[in-house]
């Protein structure tokens, strides 16, 4: 049986505010890129939902604030699926909190 590496880095600004439930948080990463194909620049906006549990969720959403930068590490879930869309989330194992209230602190948080 073969088992492929399933884990994700994506990098962006929390876009809404984060839900806690008890055991799990929810909130959105809007990543922001710049392209320039012959000199025409193009923007990329690029929007996930990630979904944090276990040990990682209740720290992730007193320390996530909109706006701020996050780096998270995970794995891809496929969680519906319509005639020519398929709609992902990332299930966060790592989360790297780069500006706003952690910037000077660079804190890391996993959940193992």
């Amino acid at each position: 049986m073969t088992n492929h590496l399933n884990s994700v880095l994506f990098e962006g600004i929390v876009s809404d505010k984060p839900d806690f439930n008890g055991n799990s948080t929810l909130f959105s990463l809007v990543n922001h890129m710049f392209t320039e194909n012959n000199g025409k620049k193009t923007e990329h906006f690029t929007s996930l939902p990630v979904f944090v549990e276990g040990d990682l969720a209740e720290p992730a959403f007193s320390q996530l604030k909109m706006g701020m930068t996050v780096r998270c590490v995970g794995k891809l879930l496929k969680v519906t699926e319509e005639p020519g869309k398929t709609k992902v989330v990332i299930i966060a194992q790592h989360i790297e909190y780069k500006s706003d209230s952690m910037k000077s602190k660079g804190e890391v948080i996993e959940n193992n």
